[in-house]
Protein backbone atom coordinates (compact mmCIF):
# COMPACT_ATOMS: atom_id res chain seq x y z
CA UNK A 1 0.00 0.00 0.00
CA UNK A 2 1.43 3.49 -1.89
CA UNK A 3 2.69 5.52 1.86
CA UNK A 4 3.85 9.19 1.26
CA UNK A 5 7.58 10.08 1.84
CA UNK A 6 6.51 13.64 1.32
CA UNK A 7 3.85 14.56 3.81
CA UNK A 8 5.51 11.69 6.21
CA UNK A 9 8.54 13.72 6.91
CA UNK A 10 6.19 15.89 9.37
CA UNK A 11 5.17 13.17 11.24
CA UNK A 12 8.91 11.87 11.40
CA UNK A 13 10.18 15.46 12.42
CA UNK A 14 7.56 15.35 15.52
CA UNK A 15 8.51 12.30 16.55
CA UNK A 16 12.37 13.59 16.20
CA UNK A 17 12.66 9.94 14.86
CA UNK A 18 12.48 8.54 18.40
CA UNK A 19 9.60 6.29 17.55
CA UNK A 20 9.90 3.53 15.38
CA UNK A 21 8.19 4.25 11.98
CA UNK A 22 7.67 3.07 8.35
CA UNK A 23 10.03 2.93 6.00
CA UNK A 24 8.94 5.60 3.98
CA UNK A 25 8.14 7.57 7.24
CA UNK A 26 4.53 7.84 6.19
CA UNK A 27 1.86 10.01 7.09
CA UNK A 28 -0.86 9.00 5.11
CA UNK A 29 -1.81 5.95 2.84
CA UNK A 30 -3.47 6.19 -0.69
CA UNK A 31 -6.80 4.52 0.17
CA UNK A 32 -7.23 7.70 2.47
CA UNK A 33 -5.50 10.23 0.15
CA UNK A 34 -7.96 13.37 1.08
CA UNK A 35 -5.55 16.61 -0.35
CA UNK A 36 -4.94 17.78 -3.91
CA UNK A 37 -0.88 16.61 -3.13
CA UNK A 38 -1.91 13.42 -1.72
CA UNK A 39 -3.99 12.15 -4.88
CA UNK A 40 -1.88 13.77 -7.06
CA UNK A 41 0.95 11.48 -5.82
CA UNK A 42 -0.91 8.64 -5.72
CA UNK A 43 -2.42 8.74 -8.63
CA UNK A 44 0.81 9.32 -10.74
CA UNK A 45 2.85 6.38 -11.20
CA UNK A 46 5.99 8.28 -11.85
CA UNK A 47 5.42 10.71 -8.69
CA UNK A 48 4.53 7.97 -6.31
CA UNK A 49 7.99 5.99 -7.75
CA UNK A 50 10.15 8.81 -6.93
CA UNK A 51 8.35 9.25 -3.55
CA UNK A 52 9.02 5.93 -2.78
CA UNK A 53 12.59 6.30 -3.99
CA UNK A 54 13.06 9.12 -1.95
CA UNK A 55 12.44 8.22 1.46
CA UNK A 56 14.14 5.16 0.58
CA UNK A 57 17.40 7.06 -0.25
CA UNK A 58 16.99 9.38 2.64
CA UNK A 59 17.05 6.66 5.43
CA UNK A 60 19.97 4.75 3.78
CA UNK A 61 22.00 8.16 3.65
CA UNK A 62 21.08 9.09 7.23
CA UNK A 63 22.46 5.82 8.41
CA UNK A 64 25.69 6.39 7.01
CA UNK A 65 26.27 9.64 9.29
CA UNK A 66 26.87 10.44 12.93
CA UNK A 67 24.13 11.53 15.34
CA UNK A 68 25.02 15.42 14.74
CA UNK A 69 25.39 14.57 11.25
CA UNK A 70 21.68 13.20 11.38
CA UNK A 71 20.48 16.72 13.23
CA UNK A 72 21.98 18.48 10.05
CA UNK A 73 20.48 16.31 7.56
CA UNK A 74 17.39 16.78 9.38
CA UNK A 75 16.94 20.56 8.83
CA UNK A 76 18.14 20.29 4.76
CA UNK A 77 14.99 17.89 4.72
CA UNK A 78 12.83 20.58 6.58
CA UNK A 79 13.66 23.79 4.28
CA UNK A 80 13.92 21.64 1.56
CA UNK A 81 9.90 20.23 2.25
CA UNK A 82 9.20 23.72 2.92
CA UNK A 83 10.65 24.63 -0.53
CA UNK A 84 9.26 22.23 -2.52
CA UNK A 85 5.35 22.75 -0.92
CA UNK A 86 6.04 26.26 -1.88
CA UNK A 87 7.19 26.29 -5.36
CA UNK A 88 5.09 23.11 -6.14
CA UNK A 89 1.58 24.18 -5.16
CA UNK A 90 -1.35 21.70 -6.62
CA UNK A 91 -4.10 24.09 -5.92
CA UNK A 92 -2.15 27.52 -7.01
CA UNK A 93 -4.72 30.47 -6.53
CA UNK A 94 -2.20 32.45 -8.63
CA UNK A 95 -2.95 31.53 -12.31
CA UNK A 96 0.64 29.72 -13.97
CA UNK A 97 1.70 29.62 -17.35
CA UNK A 98 0.28 27.08 -19.65
CA UNK A 99 3.45 24.91 -19.91
CA UNK A 100 3.58 24.46 -15.74
CA UNK A 101 2.31 21.53 -14.05
CA UNK A 102 2.21 20.76 -10.32
CA UNK A 103 3.47 17.01 -11.55
CA UNK A 104 5.96 18.20 -13.52
CA UNK A 105 7.24 20.53 -10.83
CA UNK A 106 6.95 18.02 -7.77
CA UNK A 107 9.33 15.17 -10.45
CA UNK A 108 11.91 18.29 -11.31
CA UNK A 109 11.92 18.72 -7.34
CA UNK A 110 12.34 15.06 -6.68
CA UNK A 111 15.10 14.26 -9.08
CA UNK A 112 17.34 17.24 -7.65
CA UNK A 113 16.69 16.44 -4.40
CA UNK A 114 17.09 12.43 -5.09
CA UNK A 115 21.14 13.44 -6.74
CA UNK A 116 21.64 15.97 -3.46
CA UNK A 117 20.64 13.01 -0.77
CA UNK A 118 22.88 10.98 -3.65
CA UNK A 119 26.00 12.75 -1.79
CA UNK A 120 25.14 12.66 1.90
CA UNK A 121 27.34 9.96 3.31
CA UNK A 122 29.80 10.44 0.94
CA UNK A 123 33.38 9.02 1.52
CA UNK A 124 36.75 10.40 0.40
CA UNK A 125 39.85 9.51 1.82
CA UNK A 126 39.45 9.25 5.90
CA UNK A 127 36.52 11.22 5.63
CA UNK A 128 32.98 10.84 5.32
CA UNK A 129 31.24 13.88 3.88
CA UNK A 130 27.71 14.88 5.25
CA UNK A 131 25.84 17.31 2.86
CA UNK A 132 23.89 20.26 3.72
CA UNK A 133 21.13 22.19 1.60
CA UNK A 134 19.41 25.28 2.54
CA UNK A 135 16.47 26.74 0.40
CA UNK A 136 14.76 29.48 0.62
CA UNK A 137 12.05 31.34 -1.99
CA UNK A 138 10.30 34.34 -2.12
CA UNK A 139 7.59 36.02 -4.49
CA UNK A 140 8.36 37.30 -7.95
CA UNK A 141 6.24 38.89 -10.92
CA UNK A 142 8.34 36.64 -13.55
CA UNK A 143 6.06 33.70 -14.97
CA UNK A 144 8.75 32.56 -17.64
CA UNK A 145 11.20 30.86 -14.98
CA UNK A 146 11.57 27.42 -13.65
CA UNK A 147 9.85 28.17 -10.60
CA UNK A 148 7.04 30.91 -12.36
CA UNK A 149 5.99 33.43 -9.52
CA UNK A 150 8.61 32.87 -7.19
CA UNK A 151 12.33 33.80 -6.63
CA UNK A 152 14.74 30.83 -5.39
CA UNK A 153 17.65 30.36 -3.26
CA UNK A 154 19.62 27.26 -2.85
CA UNK A 155 23.01 26.46 -1.09
CA UNK A 156 25.01 22.86 -1.02
CA UNK A 157 27.92 22.52 1.03
CA UNK A 158 29.71 19.60 2.52
CA UNK A 159 30.65 19.12 5.98
CA UNK A 160 32.95 16.89 7.66
CA UNK A 161 31.25 13.98 9.71
CA UNK A 162 33.38 11.42 10.49
CA UNK A 163 36.40 13.30 13.11
CA UNK A 164 35.85 16.35 15.12
CA UNK A 165 39.53 18.24 15.57
CA UNK A 166 40.14 21.23 15.42
CA UNK A 167 41.41 20.59 11.58
CA UNK A 168 38.14 19.17 10.45
CA UNK A 169 36.44 21.88 12.32
CA UNK A 170 38.73 24.77 10.29
CA UNK A 171 37.78 23.25 6.73
CA UNK A 172 34.03 22.90 7.98
CA UNK A 173 34.20 26.49 8.84
CA UNK A 174 35.57 27.40 5.56
CA UNK A 175 33.19 25.47 3.66
CA UNK A 176 30.46 27.23 5.41
CA UNK A 177 31.96 30.58 3.40
CA UNK A 178 31.66 29.66 0.32
CA UNK A 179 28.23 30.60 0.92
CA UNK A 180 26.81 33.42 -1.29
CA UNK A 181 23.86 35.76 -1.76
CA UNK A 182 24.76 36.68 -5.11
CA UNK A 183 23.59 40.14 -6.74
CA UNK A 184 20.11 39.89 -7.55
CA UNK A 185 18.38 41.07 -4.55
CA UNK A 186 15.02 40.03 -3.64
CA UNK A 187 13.92 39.28 -6.95
CA UNK A 188 15.89 36.21 -9.07
CA UNK A 189 17.10 32.85 -8.74
CA UNK A 190 20.60 31.80 -7.09
CA UNK A 191 22.21 28.56 -6.89
CA UNK A 192 25.61 27.52 -4.96
CA UNK A 193 26.54 23.78 -5.25
CA UNK A 194 29.95 21.84 -5.15
CA UNK A 195 31.65 18.12 -5.67
CA UNK A 196 34.46 16.49 -3.87
CA UNK A 197 36.70 15.38 -6.39
CA UNK A 198 39.70 14.35 -4.51
CA UNK A 199 40.42 13.58 -0.77
CA UNK A 200 43.27 12.41 1.81
CA UNK A 201 44.67 13.06 5.15
CA UNK A 202 46.31 16.29 3.45
CA UNK A 203 43.89 17.96 1.33
CA UNK A 204 40.44 18.11 -0.28
CA UNK A 205 40.01 19.58 -3.22
CA UNK A 206 36.65 20.73 -3.72
CA UNK A 207 35.36 22.32 -7.25
CA UNK A 208 32.24 25.01 -6.78
CA UNK A 209 29.52 25.94 -9.02
CA UNK A 210 27.69 29.01 -9.20
CA UNK A 211 24.88 30.59 -10.76
CA UNK A 212 22.23 32.99 -11.07
CA UNK A 213 19.79 34.87 -12.70
CA UNK A 214 18.25 38.23 -12.07
CA UNK A 215 14.42 38.34 -13.26
CA UNK A 216 14.34 40.55 -15.59
CA UNK A 217 17.37 40.36 -17.20
CA UNK A 218 18.66 39.12 -20.74
CA UNK A 219 20.19 35.78 -19.62
CA UNK A 220 21.78 34.36 -16.81
CA UNK A 221 25.12 34.16 -15.32
CA UNK A 222 27.78 30.93 -14.35
CA UNK A 223 30.75 30.31 -12.92
CA UNK A 224 33.17 28.17 -11.54
CA UNK A 225 35.81 27.81 -8.87
CA UNK A 226 37.83 25.47 -6.98
CA UNK A 227 39.38 25.22 -3.61
CA UNK A 228 41.90 22.91 -2.44
CA UNK A 229 42.39 23.08 0.93
CA UNK A 230 46.03 21.92 2.85
CA UNK A 231 45.05 20.56 6.28
CA UNK A 232 48.63 20.06 7.87
CA UNK A 233 50.42 21.45 9.96
CA UNK A 234 47.35 24.05 9.80
CA UNK A 235 44.64 24.63 7.05
CA UNK A 236 45.71 27.10 4.14
CA UNK A 237 44.75 27.45 0.78
CA UNK A 238 47.54 25.55 -1.78
CA UNK A 239 50.58 27.10 -3.05
CA UNK A 240 52.61 25.56 -5.67
CA UNK A 241 55.36 24.87 -3.20
CA UNK A 242 52.94 22.49 -1.87
CA UNK A 243 53.19 20.31 -4.94
CA UNK A 244 56.49 20.96 -6.73
CA UNK A 245 58.99 22.37 -4.23
CA UNK A 246 60.42 26.16 -3.65
CA UNK A 247 61.35 26.82 -7.22
CA UNK A 248 59.92 27.13 -10.44
CA UNK A 249 61.46 25.13 -12.90
CA UNK A 250 58.03 22.55 -12.56
CA UNK A 251 56.26 25.63 -14.62
CA UNK A 252 57.45 24.49 -18.41
CA UNK A 253 56.92 21.32 -18.00
CA UNK A 254 53.62 21.42 -16.47
CA UNK A 255 52.26 24.13 -19.78
CA UNK A 256 53.81 21.76 -21.94
CA UNK A 257 51.91 18.50 -20.55
CA UNK A 258 48.52 20.65 -20.51
CA UNK A 259 48.80 22.12 -24.26
CA UNK A 260 49.78 18.23 -25.28
CA UNK A 261 46.36 17.19 -23.55
CA UNK A 262 44.29 19.80 -24.73
CA UNK A 263 45.86 18.99 -28.37
CA UNK A 264 45.06 15.16 -27.62
CA UNK A 265 41.37 16.33 -27.57
CA UNK A 266 41.42 17.70 -30.54
CA UNK A 267 41.08 21.41 -29.25
CA UNK A 268 42.16 24.45 -30.91
CA UNK A 269 42.25 28.24 -30.33
CA UNK A 270 40.21 30.18 -32.33
CA UNK A 271 41.49 31.46 -35.93
CA UNK A 272 43.61 33.94 -35.70
CA UNK A 273 43.60 34.48 -32.05
CA UNK A 274 46.28 31.73 -31.58
CA UNK A 275 48.94 32.82 -29.47
CA UNK A 276 46.88 35.41 -27.79
CA UNK A 277 45.01 32.28 -26.41
CA UNK A 278 47.86 30.36 -26.26
CA UNK A 279 49.89 32.47 -23.70
CA UNK A 280 45.97 33.21 -21.41
CA UNK A 281 45.47 29.68 -21.39
CA UNK A 282 49.40 28.88 -19.88
CA UNK A 283 49.57 32.28 -17.57
CA UNK A 284 46.01 30.73 -15.89
CA UNK A 285 46.35 26.60 -15.87
CA UNK A 286 50.27 27.51 -13.75
CA UNK A 287 47.53 28.68 -10.87
CA UNK A 288 46.46 26.35 -7.83
CA UNK A 289 43.12 27.94 -8.18
CA UNK A 290 42.35 26.24 -11.10
CA UNK A 291 43.41 23.39 -10.13
CA UNK A 292 40.79 20.35 -9.56
CA UNK A 293 42.38 17.27 -8.00
CA UNK A 294 40.73 14.11 -9.04
CA UNK A 295 41.37 10.26 -8.56
CA UNK A 296 42.81 9.83 -11.30
CA UNK A 297 44.82 13.16 -11.94
CA UNK A 298 44.17 17.08 -12.51
CA UNK A 299 41.85 18.52 -14.03
CA UNK A 300 41.57 22.37 -14.96
CA UNK A 301 38.54 24.23 -15.97
CA UNK A 302 38.24 27.21 -17.30
CA UNK A 303 34.63 29.11 -17.39
CA UNK A 304 32.40 30.80 -20.28
CA UNK A 305 35.09 34.04 -20.82
CA UNK A 306 38.38 32.93 -19.80
CA UNK A 307 41.01 31.93 -22.12
CA UNK A 308 39.03 32.18 -25.57
CA UNK A 309 36.42 29.61 -24.72
CA UNK A 310 33.21 31.57 -25.57
CA UNK A 311 34.25 30.69 -29.08
CA UNK A 312 35.85 27.36 -28.60
CA UNK A 313 35.56 24.34 -31.16
CA UNK A 314 36.89 22.00 -28.92
CA UNK A 315 34.21 18.64 -28.63
CA UNK A 316 35.54 18.14 -25.19
CA UNK A 317 33.38 21.17 -23.75
CA UNK A 318 30.74 20.29 -21.37
CA UNK A 319 27.08 20.52 -22.84
CA UNK A 320 26.72 23.68 -21.60
CA UNK A 321 29.81 25.06 -23.11
CA UNK A 322 30.44 26.66 -20.40
CA UNK A 323 33.84 23.93 -19.25
CA UNK A 324 36.70 23.04 -20.48
CA UNK A 325 38.40 20.63 -18.89
CA UNK A 326 42.38 19.43 -19.33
Amino acid sequence: MKKSYLFGMTVALLGAFAVHLPALAASFDCTNASSPREKLICSDPVLSDLDTQLGRTYQERRSLLSQRGVELLLRSEQSWLRFVTTVCPVDAVRPKPEWWSPKECLQRQYNNRLKQLSMVGQKQGPFVFNRIDIFAVGTSSVDNVATPGFSTHHVGYPQIDNLDTPMTDAWNKQAVKKISDGDCGDDGDIDTDYEIGYANENLISTSWSNSQYCHGTPHGMWWGSVENLVLRPSVHKLKPNDVFGGDDRWIPKFQNLVWQALSQQEWSPPKGQEDIIKAQILSAVIKPAKWGFVADGLQIGFSAYEGGCYVCTSPSISSNDDLLTA
